[in-house]
């Protein structure tokens, strides 16, 4: 019976050991689509208004930076989404690898206050 116990503990303790190596956790980031500094991001709509670079698995922003353009996403002409994707500290720059993009409505803010240019975006 003890030797039961023991693999079941082994069998557990393995479990553990590889969801912890996979890592990444997938959120939900509902937010404004802008471009800044020839980078795809996304305003979170929260009250400090983090911002995050978008960028593919492969760490790529074009994949993005284009269907932002495509959207026509701008201050003046907010494009909402809610992207779904894992969080990355990248060179002191938040960014977000992107699983997907979805609920992407043109001319809609989730901002009470929107956005205002100059962009108050900083990176640390």
């Amino acid at each position: 019976m003890l030797r039961i116990f023991h693999c079941f503990l082994a069998v557990l303790f393995s479990v553990f050991a590889l969801s912890a190596q996979a890592g990444e956790y997938v959120d939900m980031f509902p937010g404004t689509l802008v471009i800044w500094e020839d980078k795809p991001v996304l305003i979170r709509c929260d009250l400090v208004k983090n911002a995050y670079v978008l960028v593919d698995s492969d760490l790529q922003t074009a994949p993005y930076l284009e269907q932002v353009k495509e959207l026509q996403a701008s201050i003046e002409s907010p494009v909402s989404a809610r992207v779904y994707g894992s969080y990355r500290e990248i060179n002191g720059m938040n960014h977000l690898v992107v699983r997907s993009m979805e609920n992407i409505r043109k001319g809609d803010s989730c901002h009470l206050v929107p956005p205002k240019l100059p962009l108050n975006i900083t990176f640390p």
